[in-house]
């Protein structure tokens, strides 16, 4: 028979207390969706250390709605969150509107880098700082070697810990700039403004959605795609700038093209961004067969419209044999064909238009 062995639960830790945290501990790149660790990590980070009369120390002003893209999360459970926290008594939280101010509890008493916490009585015997800087022990313990002794006026190396203790923390990489050096910030931080370049690309969508069925929703999603885009180095803003033109310039020479994504999904890793990079420039440098076929659905279409402008404007009209094919429209002077209306679109001629055909 068995003896049966009882088993007794380690004690938790106790509850309060404190300890420093280095912040080059801190991930370099905090992930897409944060774990209440991280998002409690990021707050005691961002919140303020310096003794100013604005705000206090451990102070972190925030919105909900900045904070909950931040930790990717739904405003529900940043708010649950945040509600945890404070019966936790790690955070005191006010303002929980648009608006929200956050006090960390463990920074809320001026507690600096250089204050330590309070030993009991019982270990009040003297021992080295463990916050004093290393290399001042280094230096008072080398003062105290034999001056006979050669190699005391020799500088030790450091240890692992001594190293890490005395390397600075690394700032986050958080700056993102586009080609022409131009920064696009976080959307998260406190001055975020929207760069004249993407302010000129938003503007430009919302004109074509006034002439065609193009719709401009989700500014601030697109930034972000956008901002993903130039972080990642998966595209240049010229090409996002030149791929943004070509899409919109598609859908205003076809006003009843529906069909159009929306600028976040357009700009998405896999949206149809990738698919317009060709410079303007080369497709108006391609034969005119394509974009014909695509303005007329028959050549004999297109050829009358043709005819229309000739007749119009007393313009010479091409000879052709039997029923008119597109090598038949390719006849006509350019100018007649880009000026002649389609099956999208009914075009105006200018007046002089016979002026610049026959120079």
């Amino acid at each position: 028979m068995s003896k049966k062995i009882n088993t007794v639960r380690a004690p938790r830790a106790q509850d309060g207390g404190w300890f420093k945290f280095d912040r080059s501990w801190l991930p370099s790149e905090w992930p897409e969706v944060y774990s209440e660790t991280d998002a409690m990590m990021w707050i005691a980070s961002e919140a303020n250390y310096a003794d100013t009369r604005t705000t206090r120390q451990g102070e972190l002003h925030t919105g909900v709605r900045g904070l909950a893209e931040r930790f990717g999360w739904s405003r529900s459970k940043l708010r649950s969150f945040l509600t945890k926290m404070e019966k936790r008594g790690a955070i005191t939280v006010t303002g929980k509107g648009r608006y929200t101010v956050i006090l960390v509890t463990l920074l809320a008493g001026k507690i600096t880098t250089q204050e330590q916490p309070k030993s009991s009585p019982t270990t009040t015997q003297e021992q080295p700082n463990r916050h004093k800087d290393f290399k001042d022990l280094r230096d008072a313990a080398a003062q105290e070697q034999p001056n006979n002794d050669p190699r005391a006026a020799q500088e030790q190396p450091l240890s692992k810990e001594e190293n890490r203790l005395e390397e600075k923390p690394k700032a986050r990489a958080r700056v993102v700039s586009d080609e022409t050096g131009i920064e696009w910030p976080e959307p998260s931080s406190p001055k975020f403004k929207y760069p004249d370049s993407y302010k000129a690309m938003w503007a430009d969508w919302q004109d074509a959605s006034k002439v065609c069925l193009v719709t401009a929703n989700g500014k601030l999603a697109a930034y972000k795609q956008i901002r993903r885009h130039l972080k990642t180095k998966t595209l240049t803003l010229a090409q996002l700038q030149d791929a943004t033109a070509n899409f919109l310039d598609k859908y205003r020479s076809s006003p009843t093209l529906f069909g159009a994504p929306q600028p976040p999904r357009f700009y998405g890793k896999q949206g149809e961004v990738f698919e317009y990079l060709q410079s303007r420039k080369e497709e108006d440098a391609k034969p005119t067969q394509r974009p014909m076929r695509k303005r007329w659905s028959a050549p004999y279409t297109a050829w009358s419209c043709c005819v229309t402008v000739c007749e119009e404007f007393d313009l010479p009209i091409p000879e052709k044999e039997g029923r008119a094919s597109w090598e038949d429209v390719q006849k006509f002077h350019p100018l007649v064909i880009a000026n002649a209306s389609d099956d999208h679109q009914l075009r105006r001629p200018p007046e002089d238009l016979r002026e610049q055909v026959m120079t």
